[in-house]
């Protein structure tokens, strides 16, 4: 199991988190992950590095000029954000110490009737709240731009959602788009496509 998440796109600043899930010890999953670090202590050899203690998890901090890679790990997961406070309300979550359900994907109405259309077992899913996006995007373009009927039309998607799944030696592709429905043409399949 793995995840990458873009959680926030503030001042052309994003905020990531990532995650996979392990087999075996922490101690094994370092060597993997240590490797990684190597090569970026080789490339990078004015990188700063500190542990910070938080909840009974030794966090590393790595800094350089205004980048921050944080990685922690927590039981069979290995985490890592470029935010430490978006690192700690992860820990906080996988944890059970904040139980939120508010602010989360099942609360989501528009990640809701996504998953309805997306099948329950999958290899790879992709989610994005483009609205979201779409909507500061508009605000940075040339007010001549956002008027046209194409972009007027492309500011109605509220969510996009695909998965993938093997099937009997098939790769199967899923995609749903959720916006206002403009016209009735029917479930679309691969003979709409003409």
């Amino acid at each position: 199991d793995a995840f990458f998440a873009l959680t926030a796109w503030e001042s052309k600043q994003s905020k990531m988190l990532a995650g996979f899930r392990f087999k075996g010890t922490p101690e094994s999953a370092e060597k993997v992950v240590g490797q990684w670090r190597v090569r970026a202590q080789e490339k990078a050899p004015a990188l700063k590095r500190e542990t910070v203690t938080y909840q009974q998890h030794q966090i590393e901090v790595v800094t350089r000029d205004a980048i921050t890679i944080t990685t922690v790990y927590d039981g069979n997961w290995f985490f890592a954000a470029n935010d430490l406070a978006a690192l700690k309300m992860l820990l906080d979550r996988a944890d059970r110490r904040v139980t939120d359900s508010a602010n989360t994907l099942a609360a989501d109405n528009d990640f809701i009737a996504a998953s309805k259309h997306i099948p329950a077992s999958y290899a790879a899913r992709v989610y994005a709240r483009v609205d979201r996006y779409l909507q500061k995007l508009t605000q940075e373009l040339p007010q001549d731009t956002t008027g046209s009927e194409q972009f007027s039309l492309l500011r109605q998607i509220r969510s996009v959602s695909a998965a993938t799944t093997f099937d009997k030696g098939r790769v199967r592709d899923v995609s749903f788009v959720a916006m206002p429905k403009i016209t009735d043409v029917g479930d679309l399949n691969r003979e709409s496509l003409n």
